[in-house]
């Protein structure tokens, strides 16, 4: 089954008989349920746009996107705020946590805005915090965090009201190499102990080579995938990826 499906879609910035950009052009590609797929691409490629319209941030001009078997482009107003809620987590580059309030407060955050039981929110903050070894930060503050636990805080708060699917937009872009490793490694163990189906858009080969699959965006469209199935290690895995960076580089 199907957690993502992305059909033909296109997105254009301007208005018609003016200047305009075409950011992604007719593009397609599916996402099984429990799969770690990034999304990789240089500046202007249209992955962040991807990233966008798929978490229904943007609107895209033509194409559908199914997310659990349920069109997004049939949804407005109320419907599609309450589905993005629900079945959507998202982690940002910059962790976007709230500085006046506690780990387990910003964890929590999700399912207080849709008025859960104080006892169920207790009881997912306590076992999102376990999976992501956050257990013992809940009482501190985002000030007290390394950056490390900043991101694995906002891990979990893009977990803890079992969405659908993540997505990850440059999760590790403000990590330091120990850091942005020990994050994919908690991905990674959500992805394939949790079942957790992940979304993630990524400039850097090593942070994608975690990845079951990669998708190569180049000028609005799918250039090149590559699956780590197909790799005998991880290390050369992540040497394939550096070979089709490298390409679309000198393209």
């Amino acid at each position: 089954m199907n957690i993502l499906e992305v059909k033909n879609l296109t997105k254009t910035y301007g208005k018609k008989g003016e200047n305009q950009y075409t950011a992604l052009n007719n593009l397609s590609f599916e996402m099984g349920t429990g799969e770690f797929v990034a999304i990789m691409g240089a500046s202007g490629s249209g992955k962040s746009t991807l990233l966008n319209s798929i978490s229904t941030l943007d609107e895209p001009t033509s194409g559908d996107i199914r997310i659990g078997g349920k069109s997004i482009a049939n949804l407005s107003g109320g419907k599609l705020a309450d589905f993005r809620a629900k079945q959507i987590g998202f982690i940002f580059q910059e962790f976007n946590l709230l500085e006046n309030l506690t780990v387990s407060e910003n964890i929590a955050l999700p399912l207080s805005l849709q008025n859960v039981k104080r006892a169920k929110i207790d009881e997912a903050v306590q076992r999102v915090a376990v999976i992501l070894d956050i257990a013992d930060l809940l009482d501190k503050y985002p000030e007290q965090l390394s950056g490390g636990q900043k991101q694995r805080t906002a891990a979990a708060r893009a977990l803890v009201h079992n969405p659908s699917i993540i997505l990850g937009d440059e999760p590790t872009g403000a990590l330091d190499s120990k850091n942005a490793h020990s994050l994919l490694d908690a991905m990674a163990v959500l992805n394939k102990e949790q079942g957790v189906s992940i979304l993630m858009v990524t400039h850097d080969a090593m942070s994608a080579s975690y990845a079951d699959r990669i998708l190569f965006i180049k000028d609005g469209q799918v250039y090149k995938e590559l699956n780590k199935g197909q790799a005998e290690t991880n290390e050369s895995f992540y040497q394939d990826v550096l070979k089709v960076v490298s390409q679309i580089g000198q393209d």
